[in-house]
């Protein structure tokens, strides 16, 4: 049972906070940043030097905002987010709900993206769109064909319920 007594396994990495938190930026491939301190900016400095995806909760401040070595590069938005979902990530007005809901939703398409075997680097969009257009219309020709088995699915349904009714009625 892991510490937290939720389940897994605890294994012991490092031999100060510093090791650790080198070794939590080696182990991910999407890292979502809260606050934080040195430790989270060492950590997300690390993930992002590899080839990560960093998302930081910019209105939180702290590391999350660009301090304690925290990469500045990671608090620009990428390409393949949404305007109004990054600056939802920076605004301190806005409902902590409505930040928390544009975070998981910029979460989800890095995941995708890591999903297809591409990098989820948000790197502003620079380094990451020159690879990735080809892995967006991978993505789209996929949820194309996803989408499209999904309603044959629903129209082999249909017709066996049809058949279904007419041999019923046949009965």
């Amino acid at each position: 049972m892991a510490a937290s007594g939720m389940g897994g396994k605890t294994i012991l990495a490092g031999k100060d906070d510093q090791e650790r938190s080198q070794v939590l930026g080696l182990l991910g491939d999407v890292y979502v940043v809260v606050e934080g301190g040195p430790g989270v900016g060492l950590e997300a400095s690390t993930a992002w030097s590899r080839g990560a995806c960093v998302l930081p909760m910019i209105r939180t401040g702290a590391a999350s905002a660009g301090e304690f070595g925290f990469p500045t590069e990671a608090l620009e938005k990428p390409d393949w987010a949404g305007r109004r979902q990054w600056s939802l990530l920076k605004s301190r007005v806005a409902l902590p709900r409505e930040s928390a809901r544009a975070l998981v939703e910029i979460a989800a398409c890095a995941l995708r993206q890591v999903a297809l075997g591409g990098t989820s680097k948000a790197q502003g969009g620079k380094k990451y769109t020159r690879s990735s257009q080809k892995q967006q219309q991978q993505q789209q020709q996929q949820q194309q064909k996803h989408h499209h088995q999904q309603q044959q699915q629903l129209q082999q349904q249909q017709q066996r319920q049809r058949q279904r009714q007419q041999q019923q009625q046949q009965q």
